[in-house]
């Protein structure tokens, strides 16, 4: 007896939407079928990522053993590199980001009606979230802060001169 399988994925980490579809050649039918879970189903659906073992056992007693293995993408991961405005009131802030795991291709969401895109430029003081979605629409998010150095605030104290002329006046 000859048993394969074809495996389906789990699309994002965490789901439970792979499948394995179990083709059986040989032997005598009828099959009975044990999977390592308890299942007597021969095509699996709703499953989790990992690895599913099956037994199959034909009319005459033989037995046939496979394994398959259910993968799944790696969770998505959002680093982002921030330059922090140089000057209070200035828009010179920038994020950059890196998306690694999921399945690319990815796009780029972010809340404060910036372009789409991994770098973003020309940045206020402020917070910044973004939404990053792969191609099988799984989702991460990440938030990201620029800051910026505080107002310069200059208090003087000032002395008039005691008569026009003089030099004795100070700030």
């Amino acid at each position: 007896m000859i048993i394969s399988g074809i495996t389906t994925d789990v699309q994002c980490p965490g789901e439970a939407n792979g499948e394995i579809d179990l083709s059986i050649q040989g032997g005598t039918p009828e099959y009975s079928i044990l999977w390592s879970d308890g299942s007597q189903n021969e095509d699996r659906s709703g499953l989790e990522s990992g690895i599913y073992c099956v037994t199959v056992t034909d009319e005459n007693g033989c037995t046939a053993d496979a394994c398959f293995d259910v993968d799944a993408p790696e969770d998505l991961s959002i680093v982002g590199e921030i330059t922090d405005v140089s000057c209070f009131g200035d828009e010179d802030g920038s994020i950059s980001v890196t998306v690694s795991g999921g399945t690319p291709a990815y796009s780029f969401n972010w809340d404060n009606n910036l372009d789409n895109s991994a770098i973003q430029t020309g940045l206020a003081v402020g917070t910044y979230c973004l939404t990053v979605v792969d191609a099988n629409e799984c989702e991460a998010n990440a938030c990201f802060e620029i800051e910026g150095p505080d107002e310069i605030d200059i208090n003087g104290e000032v002395t008039d001169l005691d008569c026009n002329g003089s030099k004795d006046g100070a700030i």
